[in-house]
């Protein structure tokens, strides 16, 4: 008797996992599981892949594509959502009003609702529903270890804006998740690019405002900066 062929398991590439945690960290976990129950790859999705810019959700989806996928342009979105009084209501309670009522899918709820937020100046570009987040990315020219090292060993934290911050998880010498004295949040990844070199991505979280934002980008860049002399030192 042959045997039951037990069923293969498609595994997603390095590529399609990065892009699905760029959106995961814009638009949220419930996109994101959303879109891979719906086995499908939504085109704002495939445009992570080559855009690191996060603009205004409105200016990513045209009113043609957001009329064919919901029936409405964005100004008739706007019109329907301000009549029906959602105007100040909360996000989740947006979110789950476009589903239960205009029967949107959680991945489109999420657009309409973030794009109609921004029209009416309620969350602006870098703005999430925790907060505003930034992100900072720099090559360096050092092992992801060395990397690793300078963000994790307290002895080792001169070139950064802060020193105080506490190390939550690591997975070394490839990340690192802090907790800043603000109780802000901070992600670090490492990509190796060889033995001595490799890519480092900050990403700050639970921000208050947009100017704290702005601050806490110039920060990480001149600490980056920072970190790449003492390396080459």
């Amino acid at each position: 008797m042959i045997p039951p062929r037990k069923p293969t398991v498609k595994k997603s590439s390095p590529k399609a996992k990065k892009a699905a945690a760029a959106v995961q960290k814009e638009f949220g976990s419930a996109v994101r599981r959303a879109a891979e129950r719906a086995g499908r790859k939504p085109m704002i999705w495939k445009q992570t892949e080559h855009s690191e810019s996060r603009e205004v959700v409105m200016s990513k989806i045209g009113s043609t594509a957001i009329q064919k996928a919901t029936t409405r342009t964005w100004d008739e979105w706007t019109t329907t959502l301000d009549f029906e009084g959602m105007q100040g209501k909360p996000h989740r309670d947006v979110v789950e009003y476009l589903i239960r009522t205009h029967e949107l899918t959680p991945w489109w709820a999420q657009m309409v609702c973030s794009g109609y937020e921004q029209s009416k100046v309620q969350r602006v570009p870098q703005e999430q529903v925790t907060g505003f987040e930034i992100s900072v990315s720099r090559t360096l020219e050092g092992s992801a270890s060395d990397v690793f090292r300078a963000f994790n060993d307290p002895t080792r934290r001169a070139w950064c804006f802060t020193t105080s911050y506490t190390v939550r998880t690591t997975v070394a010498p490839r990340s690192l998740r802090l907790a800043m004295p603000d109780e802000s949040l901070v992600t670090i990844a490492i990509d190796r690019k060889g033995n001595a070199r490799c890519a480092v991505s900050v990403h700050h979280s639970k921000l208050p405002d947009a100017a704290t934002a702005e601050q806490a980008k110039s920060a990480w860049r001149d600490a980056l900066a920072r970190l790449a002399g003492m390396l080459s030192d």
